[in-house]
This record gives C-alpha cells, structure tokens and sequence, in this order.
C-alpha cells in the first residue's frame, strides 16, 4: 500500500505514552509542503522497518524527530526511492538511530542532506549497509545538534558539514 496523503504528514505522532512500532513493505511519500512521511514530537518510541520511503515535497523529511524524549528508531532493514530535503532530522533533543542495518537506495533519491542534527537532535547511524546511490550532502549539524556515524560512510555526493557547535564523527 501507498501512503501519499492529500494533505498533512503520512503518519504523525503527537501523543505516545510508551512504544508505536510501524512495520511493513508499504511506501510512504508526500508531495505536500513542509510534511514529513514520519514525524515524531511526542516523548517515547517509536520503531520502523520494512518500508519503502518515496518523494517527498522539496521542504518534506522521511523521518523526523521533534523534542526532548523522542528515539526513532529502524529495527530492520528499509528501502529509499525517492528525495527529499533530508532523509533523516533530529531537533531539539529528538534521537534518530539506525545501527547495522542494509538502506536499499534505487532510482539516486536527492537530498538536501542525508541526516540533520538540530539544536541538540542526535542522528546515530554506524555500522550501515548503503546499496545505490543519492545526490546532495551527506550530513548536516548545527547548533550543537551531533551526527553520530562513527567512521561510516553515508550516501550523498557532498561532504558533511558541522556549524554553529554541530559535531559530527
């Protein structure tokens, strides 16, 4: 099945009192702008696998971390066939993690950048199989935001960038 919403994200979650995981060989994309396919700014869990991100409208994220408590996290292996303006976003405080996993790349998605850290968001993702390819930078962190990758490689055909006390290693 297509997720690819008229209006709004594809699935939003503003209130979680524990663990939401989303699971499953369906697509998510959305031509809408300033919407994500998953957007996350409730404390608490949230799991994802198994699914297939597509276009996203220029200012759109697939995944998005929004505040203190946030971890989104990919518990298995996903695809990716269309851009967006970032893959992965953590803001304020939000925690991204995707360790050990295989991220099927098809069609060479553009990206504003890859991964996004924000304002003390956290983007980990080490250990990595990336299959295809994608345009733009591969990370981004600023004020104070940390791009976590331990020495892996990222898809994106710039270099990362760190500003305004972002760290990235």
């Amino acid at each position: 099945a297509i997720i690819d919403p008229a209006s709004g994200h594809c699935i939003i979650v503003t209130a979680l009192a524990g663990i939401l995981t989303i699971t499953g060989s369906g697509k998510l994309q959305n031509a809408n702008a300033g919407c994500q396919a998953i957007q996350v700014s409730a404390p608490g869990i949230v799991y994802f696998n198994g699914i297939t991100f597509g276009a996203m409208a220029a200012t759109g994220v697939h995944v998005f971390g929004l505040g203190t408590g946030v971890q989104i996290i990919a518990t298995g292996n996903y695809a990716i066939d269309g851009g967006a303006a970032a893959h992965m976003q953590a803001y304020y405080g939000a925690m991204i993690t995707c360790n050990n996993r295989t991220v099927t790349l098809s069609g060479t998605p553009a990206f504003t950048t890859y991964a996004a850290s924000v304002a003390c968001g956290i983007v980990r993702m080490i250990g990595n199989t990336f299959t295809g390819s994608a345009t733009g930078s591969k990370h981004t962190a600023t004020r104070n935001g940390i791009i976590w990758h331990g020495g892996s490689t990222w898809p994106g055909s710039a270099g990362g960038s760190e500003t305004t006390g972002g760290q990235a290693g």
